[in-house]
């Protein structure tokens, strides 16, 4: 989980508007979810969404890969 700045939080109205759109708002770029996506944009392009997938595999992985029980 991400905690977003108030200003993004509040763009998207309930869930009625993507964190995609709402970060292409804020930064006057255009497809920011195709690239690192709003993660990239808060992090300086040092943490990308592909990273985030990455680690929350590992660590919902890590039971199995070790052999121990959940």
């Amino acid at each position: 989980m991400v905690r977003l700045p108030i200003k993004m939080y509040e763009g998207l109205e309930g869930g009625k508007v993507e964190l995609g759109t709402v970060t292409d708002i804020i930064t006057g770029e255009k497809d920011t979810k195709k690239r690192g996506g709003a993660i990239a944009v808060l992090s300086d392009n040092k943490i990308l969404r592909v990273d985030l997938f990455d680690f929350a595999l590992q660590q919902a992985l890590t039971p199995w890969i070790h052999g121990y029980e959940v």
